[in-house]
Formats: structure tokens, sequence, C-alpha cells
């Protein structure tokens, strides 16, 4: 079952939404597993950070093939605890959101105080 992040109907270019819409670039692959396209370890090592701060949450993920522009995330709850994966992957994108916060304030006030 696909999930499309970018069902926005109010984008400018009704070509880019229709493109985005047949290719979705998250796609569910089980309960506890996704896949996500154009992602790479960039990324995907600061959201398995983040995930892995929680003491109820394992998390991992793999890049099938080099070849491939895709990675699978795997979130399971420790102790048979359920959840949804898609909650639990916007809260550790909320907390980076919140830490780039925090950097960009940090680097500002800096900035200003002529550090």
């Amino acid at each position: 079952m696909p999930l499309n992040s970018y069902t926005d109907p109010n984008r400018k270019s009704q070509k880019d939404y229709e493109s985005i819409k047949q290719h979705p670039r998250i796609t569910r692959l089980s309960p506890t597993t996704i896949r996500i396209a154009h992602e790479d370890h960039t990324l995907m090592n600061v959201i398995q950070y983040f995930l892995m701060q929680h003491p109820f949450v394992v998390a991992g993920y793999v890049i099938p093939h080099l070849s491939e522009d895709v990675v699978e995330l795997s979130i399971v709850g420790k102790n048979d605890m359920i959840g949804d994966i898609f909650e639990w992957l916007c809260t550790a994108l909320d907390e980076l959101e919140a830490m780039g916060n925090e950097m960009m304030e940090s680097m500002i006030e800096a900035e200003n105080e002529g550090v």
C-alpha cells in the first residue's frame, strides 16, 4: 500500500503533482518496513539515530543494492510493543527539525555576539 507524502492539490505544477502521485517516494513493504526512494546514508543515519534514542524502539535500514536509489527502513517496538511506523518516523523527523532549529538559533546568537 503506497503512501504518497506529496498529495498537495495546491501544487502549481499539476504535471509534477501527477508524476509524484504515480511514483510515490515512500512505499510500505510490511507493517514494520518502508521503502524510501531517493535517499541514502546521509539522512538515514540521522533518522536511525533519533529512532534509537527511544528505549522502546529498534530501528535499522539497508540499501538493498548500490545500483538502486532506495533504502528500506525497519522500525520495531521492543517487547512486542505495537506502534505505527509512520508515527515513529514523524517523531524522529520532528526531533531532527528541533535540533536543527536549536543549532540555527545558536549560530545566529553567536553571529550577533560577534563570536
